[in-house]
């Protein structure tokens, strides 16, 4: 089954609401590669408000550490699998599906050694991480950017196309680094360096 037929599959349902259990039962794709995606995708959208993008930050860089430790299944606490997720066909469900059929156009199996077990341990792992502590942050772009970052390397993950990881990795960093200089200049200029960020961010 494709991610889009997936998608589609598990959120398109009769029910207004499943649980994230619920929604991981009815997964052909169980493994992270879904659960990135899915995280990914809300925060992808340009300039997510702040705040927002906070509970998709943590429940990726709980992912990442899983993963990184060689965890074959995701796991999360019983409070996050008991949560309520909105389905039918609204909008945000027909984004992801419309999302998920564009990339699927170019998505094939390539530089598959991107996802060993010792390169995404040591670099592709780490580079999640980082992306994810960088979503936390409440800096509208730059969490956008690193999610649709963390967004390419669960598509590359799901059809094993590291040319997408790398990408994905790419684009991690860039946005990690731009908001650790927005956030420095935060910490050393004070409330002159907050305006400086507005100012930069308002362009």
């Amino acid at each position: 089954m494709r991610l889009s037929e997936n998608i589609a599959h598990v959120f398109l349902a009769d029910e207004e609401e499943l649980t994230v259990q619920q929604v991981l039962e009815r997964s052909e794709h169980r493994g992270f590669g879904f659960l990135l995606v899915i995280l990914s995708l809300p925060v992808a959208i340009p300039f997510t408000p702040p705040g927002v993008s906070v509970p998709f930050g943590v429940l990726i860089g709980l992912l990442a550490f899983q993963m990184m430790g060689r965890r074959s299944q995701p796991w999360f606490p019983s409070w996050v699998m008991r949560r309520k997720v909105k389905t039918g066909d609204s909008r945000f469900v027909r984004m992801m599906k419309k999302w998920a059929e564009f990339f699927e156009r170019y998505l094939k199996p390539r530089a598959t050694w991107v996802y060993s077990d010792t390169f995404f341990r040591w670099f592709l792992g780490p580079v999640v991480l980082l992306a994810a502590a960088t979503i936390i942050v409440p800096l509208p772009g730059t969490n956008s950017v690193c999610s649709f970052a963390v967004l390419l390397i669960a598509l590359g993950l799901l059809e094993e196309d590291g040319v997408f990881g790398l990408t994905g990795a790419i684009i991690s960093l860039i946005g990690v680094v731009v908001a650790a200089t927005l956030v420095t200049m935060i910490v050393i200029y004070g409330p002159e360096g907050i305006k400086m960020v507005e100012s930069w961010i308002g362009r």
